[in-house]
């Protein structure tokens, strides 16, 4: 059987489908360029933000560089020495509050170390050994205190203190109400206590006392003022 030769008309046909599949070609190659174009786009933009965290980081990093060693260069030495002297004055035996930073795990932390006594019957514990709950309630006001005290801007120098001393050994409340007026008289510290030790009383400016009521659920008396001291 012979074989015909393609007209026109097939070679035309034949074009058009080729340029047809080349059309098809070329859409599937623009789509997948416009998703490379698009995975590059957000590849790019992560790696921006995470440009931008590295720098933050970065300034972040130098910034507790930099307040450490402040810290270490005076704060520290000035924080130990305030503590110490309000030890000694409510203890009335020489105490030291020792700051010992350390490095674990690559991260800074600090110890705190008491001293009780001089020379050679000094006695080092660990804060949470010493006097029981009494140094860490008194260590808790000064450092709240302190920090007031060394903010910038300065802040109000207003302490509000919830049973401040529940863990403390009763016979040292006195000694700590004298410490408080203290802080009131030579820092211009506001104080305002919350507590059941009645002893606080004789420091303070003014106390009220709060009681129950059967109408009123509870109320509350002034039981003493600067001037006066009520029944």
């Amino acid at each position: 059987m012979l074989e015909t030769e393609p007209t026109l008309a097939d070679e035309l046909t034949e074009k058009q489908k080729w340029l047809r599949d080349l059309e098809q070609s070329a859409a599937k190659l623009h789509g997948g360029f416009d998703e490379v174009q698009a995975g590059l786009d957000t590849a790019n933009a992560s790696l921006s933000v995470a440009t931008s965290e590295v720098e933050l980081l970065e300034q972040v990093t130098t910034l507790l560089q930099g307040l450490e060693a402040a810290w270490n260069k005076n704060f520290q030495k000035s924080v130990a020495k305030v503590i110490s002297r309000g030890l000694t004055l409510v203890f009335e035996e020489p105490m030291e509050l020792k700051i010992i930073p350390k490095i674990r795990a690559d991260v800074t932390t600090v110890d705190f170390k008491i001293v009780q006594g001089n020379g050679a019957e000094a006695i080092e514990t660990n804060i949470l050994g010493a006097k029981g709950g009494t140094v860490i309630a008194l260590v808790n006001v000064l450092v709240r205190a302190l920090l007031i005290l060394s903010a910038r801007p300065a802040l109000r120098r207003i302490l509000i203190l919830d049973e401040p001393f529940g863990l403390a050994d009763p016979q040292y409340i006195p000694a700590f109400g004298e410490l408080l007026r203290e802080m009131c008289d030579r820092l211009g510290f506001q104080i305002i206590v919350v507590s059941h030790e009645e002893s606080l009383v004789d420091a303070a400016d003014m106390a009220y006392e709060v009681y129950k009521t059967k109408r009123k659920g509870s109320s509350f008396r002034q039981i003493r003022s600067r001037n006066e001291v009520h029944a």
